[in-house]
């Protein structure tokens, strides 16, 4: 017997705008070095305390600094002139019986480089040997004011280093099928903070989760590395925009990471998800990155490819391998660690790192292992990294924002990042809680494990997230239509992009056009549909000039 399965056939329009604000360009990473126990830049040269999903030059080991990355024969990503390593924990989910089991990984990874800048700032591009890690993994507990303010309103702790890099996460629950009347809205990046529990996951994220990082990207300009491996960058004052403080004054592009994991594949069986540090609140998320772009070509990227799509295809400089080419590329395994499982453990987590659910941050066990702190010298490639000198630490406070001024409503605060368009896969960004005014705080949000940091109307939050923005009265389930019949554009979202010192209104209407197609059961071909049927979401985006 076969099933039906509904394809929904999609092509994405995008109005072109002329010297739009920022750019950006995404980097896919469709494939995976492995799963592995593997941090150089945290746990050099030694197994790291936690299982890592890998991306980039297959080059990277135990013991790989960014300049080894420059000869890698392949890359799991999509352009040619990057050899550089992104990685971020792998997801869990925990059977009853203590049996830990990899989620699925849907699509790779997307590492986008977004081109953020305040006035009078130029991008720089990263120096060679750079790396640097974002996040805290053991962090369980947040500290940031809930429900979040608008930005226009930070100061104090809002704006010191360790409150911005709370906000740096982002869980976005995935939820891509037709309710029959349109696509429900999705959510946007970075507008939620930790990991939603098992209950809400079931009941409302369909398409899985994706888990979001944003990296500081704000450089001292002198040091590639630091001792703890954050202190040569901070976040400017508003995560993903704003000003750099005075201690970091050069801006780079803006490294965003997206991984998908398909949750969904275990619902309604007894368990949890958890983080690969033994982190299930997902306050603990963190990620790595080790730079290298070969040459110049990054440099040159800064300034070439601002295409507003974003695809790689628009901008000349790049080499594109293939997909397949991408999935083929996998990292030698080094002997010390191939004897452990990271596929499925009956005994836990890989590591045997124990699950810890705060808020007090989780034991030193995953502390940074101490790096020497040497004269300049060209390190030797089997000794841990050297540093001329500590990078100083950066403002705690970032400088004041002016308060904006009184404009009419739907018009952008100087601040403020065009959304841009989805990924195939599921990736894509329109980030929450912009530098103007925001929408009416949510009642209530996830109450933390064993402490309400939440305080506000927890109860309600047990049975729904109110972050996930879901009507009931559109609960997710598939309605088959007529064959090859449209349903008229509906629009779904709506933002703003300041061109040329005028502002464009920007409507995205979804448009479905359902065919029947019989795939049979228990194939590839099944299970690649089931990962791929947000791609056939049919996107117009409509522009109309407005304010000058």
């Amino acid at each position: 017997m076969g099933r039906l399965g509904n394809l929904l056939r999609t092509s994405l329009a995008l109005a072109s705008l002329q010297g739009a604000a920022d750019a950006f360009f995404r980097l896919p990473c469709r494939g995976s070095l492995g799963v592995r126990p593997v941090d150089p830049v945290v746990d050099f040269n030694k197994p790291s305390k936690h299982v890592h999903t890998l991306q980039g030059g297959n080059k990277l080991s135990l013991n790989t600094k960014p300049q080894d990355l420059k000869d890698s024969e392949c890359s799991s990503c999509e352009v040619e002139e990057d050899n550089s390593a992104y990685w971020t924990p792998a997801l869990y989910f925990m059977h009853k019986d203590g049996t830990a089991e990899l989620v699925e990984q849907v699509g790779g990874m997307l590492a986008y480089y977004l081109l953020f800048t305040s006035a009078n700032e130029k991008l720089v591009t990263f120096p060679p040997g750079f790396q640097m890690i974002a996040g805290d993994p053991n962090r369980r507990n947040f500290t940031c004011k809930v429900p979040e303010p608008p930005k226009s309103s930070w100061s104090g702790f809002e704006v010191s280093q360790d409150g911005l890099s709370q906000k740096a996460l982002g869980f976005n629950c995935l939820h891509y099928e037709s309710d029959g009347k349109g696509v429900t809205k999705p959510e946007a990046s970075l507008g939620r903070h930790y990991l939603p529990d098992k209950k809400f996951l079931d009941s409302h994220c369909t398409s899985g989760i994706r888990i979001e990082l944003f990296f500081p990207s704000c450089w001292d300009g002198k040091h590639a590395t630091s001792e703890d491996h954050k202190s040569h960058m901070a976040y400017p004052s508003l995560v993903n925009g704003g000003d750099c403080p005075k201690s970091h004054p050069k801006r780079t592009a803006s490294l965003f990471y997206e991984t998908i994991w398909d949750t969904y594949q275990f619902k309604d069986k007894e368990g949890e998800f958890v983080l690969s540090n033994g982190d299930p609140t997902g306050f603990g998320y963190h990620g790595d990155f080790q730079f290298a772009w070969k040459g110049d070509t990054l440099e040159k990227a800064l300034h070439t490819c601002t295409n507003p799509s974003g695809n790689t295809k628009d901008c000349p400089l790049f080499t594109l391998r293939s997909e397949a080419d991408q999935k083929q590329c996998k990292m030698e395994t080094p002997e010390s660690i191939k004897h452990i499982e990271c596929k499925k453990s009956k005994n836990g987590l890989p590591g045997k790192n124990p699950i810890e659910r705060g808020p007090e941050p989780a034991k030193k066990h995953d502390e940074p292992s101490p790096a020497p702190v040497k004269e300049a010298q060209k390190p030797e490639h089997d000794s841990a990294p050297h540093y001329e000198k500590p990078a100083p630490k950066p403002d705690l406070e970032a400088p004041k924002q002016p308060e904006p001024k009184a404009k009419p409503q739907g018009q952008l605060n100087a601040k403020q990042k065009p959304d841009k368009v989805a990924d195939a896969y599921g990736g894509g960004h329109e980030f929450a809680n912009p530098g103007g005014p925001t929408p009416p705080p949510h009642p209530a949000n996830k109450p933390h494990h064993g402490q309400d940091v939440y305080a506000a109307g927890a109860d309600a939050a047990k049975e729904k997230d109110p972050a996930a923005h879901v009507d009931e009265s559109k609960k997710q389930g598939k309605k088959e239509g007529k064959k090859g019949g449209k349903k008229e554009g509906k629009p779904v979202s709506t933002t703003t992009i300041t061109s040329d010192g005028a502002i464009w209104h920007v409507a995205i209407e979804i448009e479905t056009e359902t065919v029947t197609a019989e795939v049979p059961e228990d194939t590839g071909a099944a299970k690649e549909q089931h990962y791929k049927r947000h791609l056939h979401q049919h996107a117009h985006m409509h522009a109309h000039q407005g304010f000058h």
